[in-house]
């Protein structure tokens, strides 16, 4: 039977054995056609995904891979990348999986067996929650698998998990939707939460390098602020410089008035004694 299975050596490598040829038709007949795991000799066949799950996948897996590329840190799989466990014919279809670059230099154009990854990361669903949660969870702890995500997109939340030297999983924390999460596998990588279920502002986070873009958006918010406060600060200065004016002004029309007044008080005196100069003429006159 073993010679009816595709990539024989990548298979010997990993031990495999089968004696009734079920997972040699899973490999030949089921893997390429679905997405598709064979777990305790059983071969289960994934349902189609939902929008929400293709949406959240494509844009971890875009951050993701930019970042692993960009700095040839090893190759990043995503949905139909068949991870077989060691000691066992289990092999599962991560949603997305990394592979540090020790283990992608191993790996060619035809590869289409590969071994357990370094961090793996499922998106649960009610039909895949059992299989995540438990079976998969530690046979992933078993073989190595060095970070462990589990998205919940309904909730929008990851949890994290990363294996301590008993090749136990240890929840890191819960991740919600006005966080940052930063890989342990890949320290450097930090993902703000809203790029991954909502792809908002993802651009600003090429390549991963978060931690300088999320700087720099804040340096650009204090520059602006700065801004403002300056702007603020001159429409201060200026009305003080208006009111300066307008107190001048009123001054101005103050001493105006006054002067106006005192015209007036002079004009009016003026009126009176040529009232009593016409009085004292039309006596004259009389006499």
């Amino acid at each position: 039977m073993e010679t009816e299975i595709k990539n024989k050596t990548i298979l010997e490598k990993l031990e495999l054995t089968d004696s009734d040829g079920k997972y040699v038709h899973y490999l030949n007949e089921i893997a390429e056609q679905h997405k598709s795991e064979y777990i305790n000799d059983e071969i289960v066949i994934h349902s189609p995904a939902k929008k929400k799950h293709v949406d959240v996948s494509l844009n971890l897996v875009s951050i993701i891979r930019d970042y692993v590329v960009k700095f040839d840190l090893g190759f990043v799989g995503q949905e139909k990348i068949l991870t077989k466990m060691r000691n066992s014919k289990n092999s599962y279809e991560p949603d997305i999986c990394y592979f540090r670059k020790e283990k992608s230099d191993n790996f060619n154009d035809n590869t289409d067996i590969f071994p357990p990854p370094d961090w793996a990361i499922e998106i649960i669903s009610k039909c895949s929650e059992d299989r995540d949660r438990k079976t998969k969870y530690l046979d992933y702890a078993k073989n190595g698998v060095e970070e462990y995500w589990l998205i919940n997109t309904q909730e929008e939340k990851i949890e994290q998990y990363y294996l301590n030297d008993k090749n136990v999983y240890i929840l890191i924390r819960e991740y919600y939707s006005n966080d940052s999460i930063a890989s342990i596998t890949l320290p450097k990588l930090i993902i703000p939460l809203e790029a991954i279920f909502n792809a908002i502002k993802t651009s600003n986070f090429h390549f991963g390098k978060y931690e300088k873009s999320i700087k720099e958006k804040d340096d650009k918010l204090k520059e602006k602020d700065d801004k403002l406060k300056q702007k603020e600060k001159i429409i201060k200065k200026d009305k003080k410089r208006l009111k300066e004016k307008d107190d001048k002004l009123k001054e101005k029309d103050d001493k105006l008035k006054e002067k106006d007044d005192k015209l007036k008080e002079k004009d009016d005196k003026l009126k009176e004694q040529e009232k009593l100069i016409a009085e004292l003429l039309k006596k004259i006159n009389l006499k």
